[in-house]
């Protein structure tokens, strides 16, 4: 039998009209895409939204939507939105139900989170690692999101974005390996 099947165990019975037809269990292979560490699909298909408090945003500029913050501005409160998935079918985002916030998110006993802030010219100015630990060998959706949150919050005041707290990037886009490959960065857009 193949290495990534699994076994068929007893043929399974099922009723049709009077007759008892046996049929097969089907084989099932495990995708060769499926990482043994990492991200899982559901956490790359989440859709929120990053709430950021400040205490000195500053006035709007003609018609840009952009937020920009004043250098002395600081977070006074960071949390998520609502966690969503895009429904294809619906053609809109769909809540995640509590079945799907407590699906693995992140396989791994250690989640490394890095962010490394750097000029144009490639000095690094201020850089944030956190590692977040559990016993089970897996972060749920849930679980990866409060950690999301908890490492915002140390490391988005270090951002520096037109002068100040960068509160204009706050649509989560996943998490992609850093360049050693030893620490996952998350990923936001506008």
């Amino acid at each position: 039998m193949p290495r990534n099947s699994v076994r068929p165990s007893k043929k399974c019975s099922q009723k049709k009209g009077s007759s008892i037809k046996k049929t097969p269990l089907t084989q099932c292979k495990v995708l060769s895409s499926t990482r043994s560490c990492g991200p899982t699909p559901m956490l790359q298909s989440l859709n929120f939204v990053v709430h950021v408090e400040t205490t000195n945003t500053a006035p709007q500029q003609g018609m840009l939507l952009n937020r920009f913050e004043e250098p002395d501005s600081e977070i006074v409160s960071l949390h998520a939105g609502p966690l969503e998935r895009f429904d294809r079918a619906l053609n809109e985002l769909i809540e995640l139900t509590r079945d799907e916030v407590n699906q693995p998110g992140f396989i791994g006993s250690e989640l490394p989170l890095e962010s490394i802030w750097k000029t144009r010219d490639g000095r690094t100015v201020a850089e944030t690692r956190r590692t977040f630990k559990t016993q089970k060998g897996f972060f749920t959706v849930s679980e990866v999101v409060k950690a999301v949150e908890k490492f915002e919050r140390v490391d988005r005041p270090k951002s520096q974005w037109f002068g100040g707290i960068d509160c204009h990037h706050v649509f989560f886009e996943g998490l992609r390996p850093n360049a050693e490959k030893n620490a996952f960065c998350v990923c936001w857009g506008s």
